[in-house]
């Protein structure tokens, strides 16, 4: 049950956060950070790089040092398996086997694509759920939100599309645009297919420049955007013309690919604006794309947008001037001097003095999918029962993701989340009084008490063996103490450290819980309930404090 008095404190707090008594950082340099390295430099990193870390994560970080530590971390690993059918809806794989490969039935083939969807929103959420320290699953989400695609009509494509994003997310970011032009899911989201020499869409050429590449810029008026024009657009959908898809819910084609028909596309010469010092871009067939993206990686302005996305998403939503001039040029450079290669510009960022300054610890509130994740993950809990029930269980759990404002398979829009973008709020915009509330009942219902249910099974947070991985399970103020270094930012006040240790011992002296923990020990049988209701409530209560929301 919500407090209305709790729900009212935590909502001012976010009214008002970033806004009040803003503490601004002290450093801008991205030089390399030669400072302490502690649990609270450590797990700064580890959140904003990971869904959530261990304390036997956070352990090896600071066992680990800085540097070793990044190196670890930013390794974009290959995902390991493949997607499965786990429902009699797919009428063409069968159950257990993957179908990223499988072709469409004559009939029925939404509700195949729906059963393929589902699969495919299960896997994702392993993928969450199983992170294996490093920070490919963030740039998964990153690279996601960055192209704001939503799921089409043929679930095969959007597995492509992710497995792109995997594969270029710590590499090359023109190759990444270059090969995305012509993927069969972004053809089909932005009707990049239906983009014709003798009657052009415009649609994906002016979200190539404004949302993908160089961003928009001030508008200067007459269809000048600063960093580009109208005409840019207008030439830009004459050269991207003449692709389509082939094999989108074919009967016989197992993956679906692109096509380059030359008497479809605008075979003539084009020429850009005076943003890209007027330059022709000669008819060149299926290749003439990737002349023009070059032409646009060319701008001066281009490495300084993704740029400050890179800096929004992962290290603070204010971009002041400071940042603007010192940070963003640096990083920027970075880029440029090694080739568009991204790996370099996380590496230089995540090492930084401006990364570990202090006023950037906490300045983000979580996303639905980092909330949820930092608690399934900082308890090293796992779905793991059989087949059929994982599959569901992991989709259930998309579900509530989708109830608390964050549905992976549908960003708002093309241009992604909008707390990631969209000024003044920011991740500010995660937590309405209605999305609250909800992140409240999912505790209640599916962490502090409850579970998610499948078949018989019920998946809940493994609290027992969270606490019985911290070094002093006997000790409750011990206990609090590790549960606050691996949730919380900073500290808590002494009130709510207090609260919690109350509620750990149920109101009762600190050796009582001792002597709990200690008739579990010996007789787990008759003990283990007691000992788990209590650390479950106590998550579940430190889970709803507003500390918790920000990482």
């Amino acid at each position: 049950m919500i407090m209305p008095k709790l729900l009212s404190i935590l909502l001012i707090c976010i009214s008002s956060f970033g806004n009040s008594q803003t503490i601004y950082p002290t450093s801008y340099s991205l030089n390399p950070y030669s400072g302490n390295w502690s649990t609270q430099e450590a797990t700064h990193l580890l959140r904003r790089t990971l869904f959530g870390a261990t304390y036997d994560q956070i352990q090896n970080a600071i066992a680990d040092g800085m540097n070793v530590t990044v190196d670890k971390l930013l390794v974009a690993t290959p995902w390991g398996d493949l997607p499965l059918t786990y429902l009699i809806d797919d009428s063409v794989s069968a159950i257990g086997t993957d179908w990223v490969t499988s072709v469409f039935p004559v009939t029925n083939k939404s509700t195949v694509n729906n059963a393929r969807e589902k699969s495919l929103l299960s896997w994702k959420i392993d993928k969450y759920m199983l992170d294996d320290s490093t920070i490919a699953q963030k740039m998964d989400l990153f690279w996601h939100n960055h192209f704001g695609l939503e799921f089409g009509t043929d679930a095969r494509t959007i597995y492509s599309y992710w497995e792109l994003i995997r594969t270029h997310s710590l590499g090359n970011f023109k190759m990444l645009i270059k090969e995305m032009t012509v993927e069969p899911a972004m053809l089909q989201f932005l009707n990049g297919e239906y983009n014709l020499g003798s009657n052009p869409n415009e649609n994906y050429s002016r979200e190539l420049l404004e949302l993908f590449t160089i961003g928009k810029g001030l508008d200067l008026g007459n269809g000048d955007f600063t960093r580009y024009t109208e005409l840019d657009v207008t030439e830009g959908a004459k050269i991207l013309s003449g692709f389509s898809n082939e094999g989108i819910r074919s009967e016989t084609i197992a993956t679906p690919y692109s096509i380059f028909t030359s008497a479809n596309h605008d075979n003539t010469a084009k020429t850009l604006s005076y943003h890209f010092n007027g330059a022709t871009i000669v008819p060149n067939g299926a290749v003439e794309y990737e002349d023009y993206i070059d032409v646009i990686f060319s701008h001066p302005d281009f490495a300084e947008f993704i740029c400050e996305e890179i800096y929004h998403f992962f290290v603070n939503d204010d971009i002041t001037n400071e940042v603007k001039n010192l940070v963003i040029p640096e990083m920027a450079a970075t880029l440029t001097n090694n080739d568009f290669d991204v790996l370099p510009v996380m590496s230089q960022l995540f090492r930084s003095e401006h990364f570990f300054d202090v006023a950037l610890r906490g300045c983000l509130l979580k996303s639905p999918l980092d909330y949820v994740m930092s608690i399934y993950n900082g308890t090293d809990s796992y779905v793991n029962f059989d087949f059929d029930s994982d599959y569901k269980i992991r989709y259930k759990i998309h579900n509530e993701l989708k109830d608390i404002g964050m549905d992976i398979s549908w960003p708002p829009s093309v241009a992604g989340w909008p707390a990631y973008y969209q000024s003044p709020g920011f991740s500010r915009m995660w937590l309405s009084a209605v999305h609250l509330q909800k992140r409240y009942r999912f505790i209640d219902t599916k962490i502090a008490s409850g579970g998610i249910s499948q078949n018989g099974n019920t998946f809940k947070i493994d609290a027992l063996g969270f606490l019985n991985g911290l070094p002093t399970p006997s000790d409750p103020v011990a206990v609090i103490d590790n549960m606050i270094e691996v949730f919380v930012v900073g500290d808590l006040h002494s009130e709510d450290k207090l609260m919690l240790k109350n509620i750990l011992t149920d109101n009762l002296p600190d050796f009582e819980w001792t002597v709990l923990y200690s008739d579990y020990l010996m007789d787990p049988a008759a003990n283990e309930s007691n000992v788990t209701d209590q650390i479950k409530s106590t998550l579940g209560a430190l889970f709803k404090i507003y500390m918790f929301q920000t990482f």
